[in-house]
């Protein structure tokens, strides 16, 4: 038992394999992080709206960034909904331009 006990301390012992990560560099990623970043500028914009804008207006228009800030992260976690919301403008935006060439 001892020398069983002294082989086991001597041997190196398995090394587990770390779990493979994640790339964090694809298009998906690179895309939310960009959407965080709009929507930390528009936060900031609102809080310097706020600051700098007389009354009633700058609070109007800081909320208004505010609102579009959590717009943008939204969308930043729900790529698909932002996906379908361009494809929607883009057909609206053809639809018009066909109707009124008509």
């Amino acid at each position: 038992m001892i020398i069983s006990t002294i082989y086991l301390a001597v041997q190196p012992a398995p090394t587990a394999t770390p779990p493979k990560q994640r790339d964090k560099n694809t298009f998906k990623d690179r895309v939310k992080r960009q959407l965080v970043k709009i929507a930390n500028w528009l936060v900031g914009l609102a809080k310097k709206a706020l600051v700098s804008l007389p009354g009633i207006l700058g609070g109007l228009i800081s909320f208004l960034f505010k609102k579009a800030g959590e717009l943008v992260l939204f969308f930043s976690e729900h790529l698909i909904i932002l996906l379908l919301e361009i494809i929607v403008l883009a057909v609206e935006i053809t639809r018009k331009k066909v109707i009124e060439t008509e």
